[in-house]
């Protein structure tokens, strides 16, 4: 999988932004509190989901910690990535009670489903935790 492109409507601290990388390996740097582990929470977000806690444990979630306090029903965002060439659109909306994503193929416009596993089969296997251990 390459990652092409990352649109963050609302995630955290980052509004209305875009990333763009490159084929091979990208780094991420700047001053601390710029964003750089908002923007790998949001890619773990993308790839992976999102759930909100309940009772005490919500408060230190990843959720609570990135819900947007002006305005949570955008908590959301996209990406364009590439699996064997093959270009997909992938857009979530994290919001609990709005919880949708959206997955197609951006050459056939077919579209894909997350929940049965879609993008599990786009990631190759690549879980969560793998994923964690790219950032340091």
């Amino acid at each position: 999988m390459i990652i092409e492109e990352a649109k963050i409507f609302s995630f955290g601290k980052l509004q209305n932004i875009n990333f763009q990388f490159k084929e091979g390996i990208n780094v991420i740097y700047g001053a601390n509190e710029q964003g750089k582990t908002t923007l790998h929470a949001f890619l773990m977000g993308m790839l992976f989901g999102m759930e909100k806690s309940r009772g005490r444990s919500a408060k230190g979630d990843a959720y609570s910690k990135y819900e947007p306090w002006h305005a949570p029903s955008f908590y959301s965002g996209a990406l364009r990535f590439r699996v064997d060439g093959k270009p997909f659109y992938l857009e979530r909306n994290f919001y609990s009670k709005d919880k949708r994503e959206y997955l197609r193929n951006e050459i056939d416009k077919e579209e894909l489903n997350v929940a049965y596993g879609d993008l599990d089969m786009l990631l190759g296997g690549i879980g969560r935790e793998e994923f964690e251990n790219t950032y340091d």
